[in-house]
């Protein structure tokens, strides 16, 4: 009985893992339903609901991260739409539900990722 829970989490952690582990909280940890870590240069978006078409962010992500992807679905195209006065401003193209469920963790480089990066 709490093995299929223990099973996915653990499915969700080999997905995210890359922003959990060795992660610290960006300047902003949180703000409403959204949370933020950082590893190295990366920053990560933790989005407790699932973001559909645009998706305001409640703090600016620096410009200079410029490339955005959903961990753990390249079949998702997200673009970074820009900032105002509210946060970073994000277009998602596609289901995320159809990638996971519970949270969905949005990395913000400066680049884009490694082949490494993207088997992580």
């Amino acid at each position: 009985m709490q093995r299929a829970p223990l099973l996915e989490m653990g499915a969700w952690l080999e997905t995210n893992g890359e922003a959990i582990y060795p992660a610290q909280p960006w300047h902003t940890a949180g703000e409403g339903r959204t949370r933020f870590t950082q590893v190295d240069d990366v920053i990560y978006a933790f989005a407790m609901d699932p973001p559909t078409g645009e998706w305001q962010l409640t703090a600016t992500i620096p410009s200079a991260k410029n490339s955005v992807g959903l961990l753990g679905c390249d079949s998702i195209a997200v673009e970074r739409l820009g900032d105002n006065e509210t946060g970073t401003m994000l277009h998602i193209d596609g289901d995320v539900e159809s990638c996971g469920r519970h949270v969905w963790t949005f990395a913000f480089r400066s680049s884009a990722p490694s082949p490494a990066q993207r088997r992580r």
